[in-house]
């Protein structure tokens, strides 16, 4: 689901001005993020979670924020196929800062996964060729239930480059209540 305009330029700069000034950025090399760096819940992106959240919950039900985090993909780096682990039932993928010519779309499969993403399969095209592409311009959004729906973006070939934050919920479930006990 795409959401344009999100959040305002000036927000964008900010999450930006202190992802760059932030020391505890994280190279990330593994298998699903190689060669961006991410900063985790980039204290500018809590103020926001309330608003965001009254956008997602007619879709997506009553949430529950869990994290944010803002990622910075450069010249080789990719988001690599996967579902986001339990706890993280949705995902909202927004554009802050669009520094190179062209497009970087993220990439949702239309078909859904169930359980536990599986890194070690013979194949992923499934997922891979029934998807649609979600390109963001400054400020825009794409919310989904991104434990279910694999997710990913192509390398990174350009100059300059893209920073997105992602906001994760998981749905608040009614109480399992107790059935009633017999009289007597």
């Amino acid at each position: 689901m795409l959401l344009p305009g999100l959040l305002t330029a000036e927000e964008c700069r900010r999450l930006v001005e202190e992802f760059d000034a932030a020391a505890t950025k994280q190279v990330e090399d593994d298998a699903f993020y190689r060669g961006s760096l991410g900063l985790y819940q980039p204290p500018s992106s809590v103020p926001m979670v309330a608003q965001l959240e009254r956008q997602l919950t007619p879709v997506f039900g009553e949430l529950e924020f869990e994290n944010s985090y803002l990622r910075s993909y450069g010249k080789g780096s990719f988001l690599g196929i996967h579902t986001d682990r339990p706890g993280l039932d949705v995902t909202l993928s927004v554009c802050v800062e669009h520094d190179f010519a062209g497009e970087y779309p993220l990439w949702r499969s239309r078909q859904p996964f169930f359980g536990p993403w599986n890194s070690s399969l013979a194949s992923y095209d499934f997922w891979l060729n029934d998807a649609e592409a979600l390109e963001l311009r400054l400020g825009d959004g794409a919310a989904m239930e991104g434990i279910r729906y694999p997710h990913w973006r192509d390398f990174f070939e350009r100059d300059g480059r893209a920073v997105y934050i992602f906001f994760h919920w998981h749905k608040r479930r009614p109480p399992i209540s107790e059935p009633p006990r017999p009289k007597g």
